[in-house]
């Protein structure tokens, strides 16, 4: 189990031995324990700022939201997804009403995706960003995020925010890049410091992740895999989440 107790800092944090020891045993089981452990440190994060708390949003709306979460599809052109558990202490203490964690795999490339798509009342969805996350947990972030437009066929482009982190252990170096937005009124924002308030208003909000582990140190070039990815895949989680959500 990971050591997700708060920290003197007032944040949730992994601490080096713990990730070593969860990196070590999922790194004889998978591939893409980066991934997983990127996973954990989203999900522990958000215990503090899981405490804002929007009382007044109809069950029945998280309801419809999580029942729409099970229709993400699973295949979407190449790209085929396996689905992980999440701990549920930890979606729990971080107030996310449903979950998808996954990877996606494309047959033709061999390139691998994961994903984590989140929904649930506004204030605990809309804030906690990877760079905050990350810098209490063995890793560095890389460079300041930059913001993401991807063209995927909508009447606007969805917007992402996009950070770069690694962790240079001269044994088994790791570099991810993370994008993450949110869904609301129909359209993917990346919004700014003041989330919280921008989203206020909804009933639900969906937040996604997209995690892919680096296989180079330049990086984002002229082909992205996240970006592609997402042009996919975007189209028909939309087609899910509705126009309206």
């Amino acid at each position: 189990m990971l050591d997700l107790a708060p920290r003197s800092c007032g944040l949730m944090s992994l601490s080096f031995n713990e990730i070593l020891r969860v990196e070590i045993t999922m790194s004889v089981k998978t591939k893409i324990f980066p991934a997983a452990v990127a996973i954990a440190v989203i999900l522990g994060s958000g215990y503090v700022h899981g405490l804002w708390s929007f009382r007044w949003t109809a069950a029945s709306e998280l309801k419809t939201a999580a029942e729409k979460m099970t229709k993400v599809p699973k295949v979407i052109g190449n790209w085929t997804g396996e689905d992980s558990t999440l701990d549920q202490r930890q979606a729990t203490i971080g107030r996310i009403y449903a979950s998808v964690s996954r990877q996606y795999k494309n047959s033709k490339t061999g390139q691998s995706i994961t994903i984590l798509l989140l929904c649930g009342r506004p204030g605990p969805i809309a804030v906690h960003t990877p760079d905050v996350c990350y810098s209490g947990s063995g890793y560095e972030v890389a460079a300041d995020r930059t913001k993401e437009s991807v063209d995927y066929g909508m009447a606007a482009p969805a917007q992402f925010w996009s950070i770069k982190v690694h962790k240079l252990d001269p044994t088994r170096p790791e570099r991810m890049v993370i994008d993450y937005g949110w869904f609301s009124q129909g359209k993917w924002s990346a919004s700014g410091s003041n989330a919280r308030f921008e989203f206020a208003g909804r009933a639900v909000l969906y937040k996604l992740y997209v995690i892919r582990e680096q296989t180079r140190a330049d990086e984002r070039g002229a082909f992205d895999p996240t970006v592609e990815f997402l042009k996919e895949f975007l189209p028909s989680l939309q087609e899910v989440l509705g126009s309206n959500a």
